[in-house]
Parts: structure tokens; sequence; C-alpha cells
């Protein structure tokens, strides 16, 4: 047992309990648990107070619903419901609006055991992963701008990985290439599907290359006059018709 270590190296179990909940930088809360899907708040630790701006005397002995929006609350019932039935502790990520601002937390509860073996209590620690999650947004727009960047451009551009399967490409590409079944040019090899351009191909893949320009015939047999390199991706110019 935890408390048993505790007490072996010196510690008073409960001071040290304390002492984490009143200075820990997590967002601790402590819920008691009643039966099936019926729970209710204890108590909230300093930190929790500060990033949400709840306050214990304000929900203590509410049940989720009592005060938070239904679909948030049913949500987080059933997080404390399998962490009962399970009767072990469970991890999961969620948002939670806060004095009007979504806030991005991921969450860990640790159940309490009585001596027959039922949970009376659960003890919630939470992370605060806004940081985080303004950073995966910022991503997210910056692939949305390349994209859309690549979608208007007057080159055929390809996207493929390093295998030579094509990712992505913009409309510009699909004409220059003849493309009328997407989905047959997305799960072959470039080089497949152009077997006549095959050395050429590998020359550029293999030492990157620039080609100023080559002859090339596309899937549905016209012949284009074509410069292209990697960049990556792969730049396709239609220079000339043949």
């Amino acid at each position: 047992m935890a408390t048993t270590r505790l007490s072996e190296l010196g510690f008073d179990p409960n001071v040290f309990a304390s002492a984490i909940f009143e200075y820990s930088d997590l967002a601790i809360f402590l819920v008691s648990v009643h039966g099936e899907n019926d729970f209710t708040y204890g108590g909230l630790n300093p930190t929790h107070e500060k990033l949400t701006g709840l306050r214990s005397e304000d929900i203590r002995e509410k049940h989720p619903h009592d005060f938070l929006p239904a679909d948030l609350a049913d949500v987080i019932v059933s997080h404390y419901e399998e962490c009962r039935r399970q009767k072990t502790t469970i991890w999961y990520e969620g948002t939670i609006p806060f004095q009007g601002v979504d806030t991005f937390w991921i969450t860990r509860l640790i159940p309490i055991l009585d001596n027959e073996g039922k949970v009376v209590q659960i003890i919630g620690a939470s992370i605060n992963i806004n940081d985080r999650k303004e950073i995966e947004q910022k991503l997210l727009q910056l692939v949305e701008f390349n994209q859309r960047i690549i979608d208007i451009s007057q080159m055929g551009i390809l996207v493929l990985d390093k295998n030579g399967y094509t990712l992505s490409f913009n409309e510009e590409a699909k004409r220059i290439f003849g493309i009328d079944n997407e989905d047959e040019f997305l799960s072959r090899r470039f080089d497949e599907l152009h077997p006549r351009h095959a050395a050429s191909w590998s020359a550029l893949w293999e030492k990157k290359h620039v080609y100023p320009e080559v002859n090339f015939v596309n899937l549905k047999g016209e012949k284009n006059g074509l410069s292209y390199r990697v960049l990556p991706p792969i730049i396709w110019e239609k220079r000339c018709s043949l």
C-alpha cells in the first residue's frame, strides 16, 4: 500500500496528501461515489480554483449536472462511471468551457476502494494543455494554408511519400497527367503508372535531378513537353504540347 510505503520512509501519509493537494501544480478535485452514475464533488485544490474560476464551496456536494451544461456533464459522468466500474485509473483528454473560454485538459482519475473493494471516492488530477492545443492549431492552419497554395497554383504539383506513392495533387497535375481514376492514382506508385518514364523518374527520385524538358505521355495517351524538379514536393510544369 502507498500509505505503508510513505510511513516506512518517515512521512505522515495524511500530512503528505494534504501538502500535495494544497501545493501541487496539478488541478486536483475530489469526487464522492454514491452509486451508478451518482457522484458529487468534495472539493477543489487551489490550483484548480485558480485555473478554472470555480470554488470548492460552490460545487461541494453537487452532481456535475447541477452546475454544468447537460452535454458536458454527461461526458464527465461517463468518465467517472468508467473509473467506478473498472476500479482502475483511467486517462482522458477533454475540452471544458470556463468563464466563456474553451480550455483543454488531460485528466487522470484514481479510484479509492474501501475494504470490500467498492469504489467510494475518486481523486482527479488534471493538466492544462491550452499551450499545446494552440501550437497544434497553428500547425493545422499552416498545413491548410500550404494546401491552399498548392490548390491554386498554375503548376502541376504532386506530394509523394518516400516510397513513391502520391499523397496529394492539385487540379493542374490532374490535368497534366490525365487523371480520371483518382483512387487508382493514389494507390499505385508513380513509376508503375508511367513505366515508359521509369528511368528518368528513378533518377529524379534518387538523385534529385532537375529535368529542364522531357517528352511525357500521360495516362490518356496525350503527349506533352514537361519540365520537372524535386523541391519537395514534385513540381511539374507544362512547356508545350507535342
